[in-house]
């Protein structure tokens, strides 16, 4: 794994500040925009699987609204619902501690400070052994564009027996670097907060795309396609080919 990569590849794009303040703007988008830049992830997964090499990458482009929000629809469902079936039991469990330490605290008011930094660590731990299992699952509902319990099922858990050490060291160097960007994006009038984050949310896309390679190559199940459609090459940073040059005159035309 190379997580700083996770952070260069996004400045090799000769367009990188559009780039970002596109994916900035996706995020601002309520509901659906989350949507989108999901399904735009997976746009960009798949090119990097074909080009690993290549400097430039698919932009966010706003062109593709439409193909981007079907595409996002599926993982954002797969993870909208394992984190239903998770966050009700957590948030009981929450609920009971919490309880617990208000009753106690007539007596001792520090342990309201101490379950509070208690569920703290204890949720942050939580979410990296859950992303060992939603980052499975949306890859396949991503790739595969459609949810396939069994199939999904399956992935999760052959992607989790090979890479949960991977996946799990990922997901703490992604939050670390999440608050150290979000640090210096409030540093700059709260305004750079939308900027790093954008930057954040590529490095993501980025690391999943090393997890899913290297879960390859110890003989993981391929789930992504081949044959789509690539992105248009304005979309690559290249520039369209100039229209053919005009040719002679038809005699019929001059004789006319």
């Amino acid at each position: 794994m190379k997580y700083l990569r996770s952070y260069q590849y996004i400045f090799d794009h000769k367009d990188w500040l559009m780039q970002v303040l596109m994916i900035a703007l996706g995020m601002l988008i309520p509901v659906i925009g989350p949507i989108v830049l999901l399904g735009y992830s997976f746009e960009l997964m798949e090119w990097l699987i074909a080009n690993p090499d290549a400097k430039e990458y698919p932009k966010f482009d706003f062109s593709r609204f439409t193909e981007n929000l079907k595409r996002g629809m599926w993982p954002f469902l797969t993870q909208l619902i394992i984190s239903l079936v998770i966050s009700v039991p957590v948030s009981l469990v929450a609920f009971v501690i919490m309880f617990i330490a208000g009753l106690l605290a007539k007596d001792a008011p520090i342990l309201i400070v101490l379950a509070q930094i208690f569920l703290f660590v204890i949720s942050m731990a939580l979410g990296i052994v859950i992303s060992v299992v939603t980052t499975p699952a949306m890859l396949h509902a991503g790739f595969k564009s459609k949810l396939d319990f069994s199939g999904l099922t399956a992935f999760v858990k052959d992607f989790a027996k090979r890479m949960w050490k991977e996946t799990a060291i990922a997901m703490v160097f992604l939050i670390a670097t999440a608050w150290a960007l979000s640090f210096v994006g409030m540093c700059m009038f709260c305004i750079g907060i939308y900027f790093t984050s954008a930057v954040v949310y590529l490095a993501k896309d980025h690391l999943f795309y090393q997890l899913y390679i290297l879960y390859l190559s110890r003989g993981g199940i391929a789930v992504h396609s081949t044959g789509r459609v690539p992105p248009p090459d304005d979309l690559l940073g290249n520039e369209p080919p100039p229209p053919p040059p005009p040719g002679p005159p038809d005699d019929r035309i001059r004789s006319a």
